[in-house]
């Protein structure tokens, strides 16, 4: 029933495969993860390794920092995760300034990863700031939080046990209400998994959830898969991505980064499939997951799009007055080093 309700919910007819038309540079070190209001909004690593979130004109002109006043702790990792559509709301991943120490906590800690952080709504400029919620000092890692089109319900993911390489992670989805001039978080609701989950947001209409996931899917770590689920978080999880290579093997079939395409009822994704020595590139698929479409091949060394090794496809931002037109984020380490693209299709 719910793989009909994705078919419902998708246009009369699939929309056609799209194609690159142009791509260009846009910022390096940014990964940008929204636009709205007239501006992008990215994240980006100082010299010590720290993230802040950032925003810049379309034209990559006028670059602040939106997460650098008073209002979060010095000296810990902030992103900006999500904007609201009017550009008056941010949702912003920060850590917490007292945990426990790990190897490697100043990278496990960055938007993304996001041990020890915390969610947190605040104004496009940071100038205010209010915590949703409250990890401990000993755990819980909080990833990829994501407003729904009306700016009224948000999904994101946890960490609720600890494990090697990813452990076992639950994924929200919440009400964003107004008590007393204060944001809070309500009718929350939970799906659970032995295995990663990796929440990236809601289908155009709201209905549904797009993440990634292994345990749920039934692949190996090392081969997430996207799936959907009703966004009331109902009935079972569905997978969407391609069965055209294996996914038994490691990065064999690995899919990342999912978000509907404006317009076009088709699902942008990233997958190790075609692309060159552990990189990602970008595909496309109808809502349903039929018809995937390789779209860039940033990765090729002979590609004319080629544009170094690893290109990892990342997150990205469509251009809210034109939805052929979006930013990326493309990973050229496996450590947390980006650049940005703006990629326009035929």
């Amino acid at each position: 029933m719910l793989v009909g309700a994705l078919a419902a919910a998708a246009p009369a007819s699939a929309a056609q495969a799209p194609a690159v038309a142009t791509i260009a540079a846009w910022r390096n070190g940014a990964a940008p993860m929204a636009w709205a209001a007239g501006h992008i909004y990215y994240n980006q690593k100082g010299p010590t390794g720290v993230f802040s979130g950032w925003a810049a004109d379309p034209d990559g002109g006028h670059p602040r920092c939106v997460t650098c006043g008073g209002v979060y702790p010095a000296r810990t990792q902030h992103g900006i995760s999500d904007v609201t559509r009017d550009g008056k709301y941010a949702l912003a991943t920060i850590e917490r300034a007292n945990h426990i120490p790990i190897p490697g906590g100043k990278e496990l800690a960055a938007p993304g990863a996001g041990a020890f952080n915390d969610l947190w709504l605040q104004t496009p400029d940071g100038s205010r700031a209010w915590q949703l919620t409250r990890g401990s000092e000993s755990g819980n890692a909080l990833i990829w939080a994501r407003f729904d089109r009306t700016g009224k319900r948000v999904v994101w993911s946890t960490q609720w046990r600890f494990g090697v390489p990813f452990g076992a992670w639950l994924l929200h989805v919440a009400d964003l209400r107004w008590t007393r001039g204060s944001p809070v978080l309500a009718n929350e609701k939970t799906l659970k998994s032995s295995g990663l989950i990796e929440a990236y947001g809601f289908t155009l209409d709201g209905s549904h959830v797009l993440f990634a996931a292994d345990a749920l899917a039934g692949a190996k770590w090392s081969d997430l898969q996207i799936m959907t689920m009703r966004a009331n978080l109902t009935g079972l999880p569905v997978r969407l991505s391609p069965r055209d290579a294996s996914d038994h093997g490691y990065f064999t079939n690995y899919n990342e980064f999912a978000y509907a395409m404006p317009e076009s009822g088709r699902i942008i994704f990233a997958r190790s499939v075609g692309a060159f020595y552990e990189s990602l590139e970008y595909w496309t698929m109808n809502a349903d997951g039929s018809d995937p479409k390789q779209l860039t091949s940033l990765s090729q060394p002979l590609s004319k799009q080629y544009h170094g090794h690893p290109s990892l496809a990342g997150s990205i931002a469509f251009d809210p007055h034109n939805p052929r037109r979006f930013v990326a984020a493309i990973e050229t380490s496996y450590h947390g080093d980006y650049k940005a693209l703006m990629i326009t299709l035929e």
